[in-house]
């Protein structure tokens, strides 16, 4: 019989063990990716606010992707820090997260998802597309970003 995966999804606090060791190997992927990179403190990582969450999703016990979900205004929620571990790639598990994130915002009454990706991010940048985001004019001052997507998940 075939090894069935089981992947499981936690809301977990920010400055959780799987959730920082998740996020100083997204980090570290960056910096060498950028040549530099500033992580955000921790203050901004625990900053998302009413409704924001950080999902870790576990492979058999083990941290290997995360994603974060942050209130911008009643309609709009942001996704932030989508990482899926290198080893972990390639088997749907950042399109779990960004679904499960989704959902977050819908049950948050918002009506659209935005995000950011940089240029070298190449294969995030088809997923979101993949996944129904579309390409909007520039909504935040991140330095490392060159593109800005969004999605519409309701009317109201």
């Amino acid at each position: 019989m075939p090894h069935q995966q089981t992947i499981e999804l936690r809301a977990v606090d920010a400055d959780g063990a799987d959730a920082m060791r998740l996020l100083e190997t997204y980090f570290a992927e960056l910096r060498s990716t950028f040549g530099s990179f500033t992580a955000p403190s921790l203050a901004d990582l625990r900053a998302d606010g009413e409704g924001g969450v950080v999902l870790v999703a576990y492979d058999e016990g083990l941290p290997v992707a995360c994603g974060s979900l942050r209130r911008l205004d009643d309609d709009t929620a942001e996704v932030k820090r989508m990482f899926v571990l290198p080893e972990a790639r390639g088997r749907g598990l950042g399109r779990q997260v960004l679904r499960a994130l989704e959902e977050r915002a819908r049950s948050l009454n918002c009506v659209r998802v935005v995000l950011d990706t940089a240029a070298p991010l190449e294969a995030a940048a088809t997923m979101y597309l993949r996944e129904g985001y579309r390409e909007v004019a520039r909504y935040n001052d991140n330095p490392y970003a060159t593109r800005w997507f969004e999605k519409r998940l309701a009317s109201r």
